[in-house]
């Protein structure tokens, strides 16, 4: 698996047809596929249905479990910066001095649930339930998730998290 870069991104959105002649997508058939699979603390995402990139990434601790969830990231929650506003405190500055709050990348997927990126004070636990409920990984893995959520919109992006490993269903 390689690395998702700029380039990629832009091969992918010429692979897709404009949203006015198709349909939303659903599951594996969606250009974008991410699966987050809770008992391995790993996302695996892919590309029009060719595995591309595998991530690792924090979930809920026990009490904040993370929801299981199957569908299309929200439409009009897709953020560069965000900060939680019931779990404050923290704050991810990128590569040019700008503060992106605690929540960097936001890409919410149900209710008050995200996928996102961390602060540095989090790094250490990425890889192992740690969070309060929602997904997190690295900023600049969750800036590159999050660009081609963007750049190919919503309907065309299925987010799958569960709870059984990858080669157990």
């Amino acid at each position: 698996m390689k690395s998702i870069s700029a380039i990629a991104i832009f091969l992918l959105a010429l692979t897709v047809a404009p949203l006015s002649a198709q349909a939303a997508c659903k599951g594996k058939q969606c250009p974008l596929f991410v699966h987050v699979s809770i008992p391995e603390q790993l996302m695996y995402v892919y590309q029009n249905g060719e595995p591309v990139v595998a991530y690792q990434v924090s979930t809920g601790l026990d009490g904040y479990d993370t929801a299981s969830y199957s569908g299309h990231p929200v439409a009009g929650r897709i953020y560069e910066r965000y900060s939680s506003k019931k779990f404050p405190g923290g704050n991810y500055i990128d590569e040019n001095g700008r503060g992106l709050g605690n929540m960097p990348y936001a890409m919410f997927f149900y209710g008050g649930y995200a996928i996102h990126g961390t602060p540095t004070s989090n790094w250490a636990h990425i890889g192992r339930e740690a969070s309060h409920g929602c997904v997190r990984m690295y900023p600049h893995q969750a800036k590159e998730l999050n660009r081609m959520v963007r750049q190919l919109g919503v309907e065309n992006v299925w987010f799958f998290i569960d709870r059984k490993p990858v080669g157990k269903r």
